[in-house]
């Protein structure tokens, strides 16, 4: 029964991370698992048995979640747009409010607007610059494969943050769909048992 527990907790974060604007940091600190996920992540090495034993069924349950809701995320960006498209920017301005309360007005400096400036216009930059094609496929060679490790490193690191979305932060940076049909071509490769289109993802 804690096993079923775990898994489905797991569930709960892989649905949250991957709909933008909702936090999967947030889902394990209201069911009361954060402390204990970030632990095992940070004494991965050191404690490596007890680690993998706790991170593993949230894992299993987290791949679940992902892959359960990228088909559904995928028919509604192709048959409902507007409405999809809508629907995230909502729940992106919705979050906004929870995050501005957490600022400490009275430690804001110079320095820290020149780091907002910066990074705000890397992701501009990096938006711009987005080379994924129209119909949300990536199109893999050297210099985007080295632009996914960054886009990876970046959306994992904030997914743990409470409060901040890592999908959100990757339709930000114009990644998010071709990631999406990425992830959902992964599983119908598996599901189908066509291992080298599961391979090319």
């Amino acid at each position: 029964m804690k096993l079923l527990n775990q898994v489905l907790r797991g569930v709960v974060i892989g649905i949250a991370n991957i709909i933008p604007g909702v936090s999967g940091g947030t889902m394990m600190v209201s069911m009361g698992i954060y402390d204990t996920l970030i632990y095992c992540i940070t004494h991965l090495f050191s404690e490596f048995k007890h680690s993998v034993k706790t991170l593993f069924p949230y894992l299993v349950g987290m791949l679940l979640g992902i892959f359960a809701l990228a088909s559904l995320l995928t028919y509604c960006f192709v048959h409902f747009p507007l409405p999809t498209g809508t629907t995230f920017i909502g729940l992106i301005l919705g979050g906004l409010s929870p995050l501005i309360r957490k600022i400490d007005k009275k430690r804001l400096n110079s320095l820290a607007v020149i780091i907002f400036i910066a990074f705000f216009a890397l992701i501009i930059i990096m938006a711009l610059s987005n080379p994924a094609n129209v119909d949300g496929r990536i199109n893999l060679n050297v210099g985007e494969m080295a632009v996914l490790l960054v886009m990876g490193m970046i959306a994992s690191a904030t997914m743990l943050i409470p409060g901040v979305s890592g999908s959100m932060v990757l339709m930000l940076l114009g990644y998010y769909r071709p990631v999406l049909a990425s992830v959902n071509d992964f599983k119908d490769g598996l599901l189908g048992g066509n291992l080298t289109l599961a391979a090319q993802q």
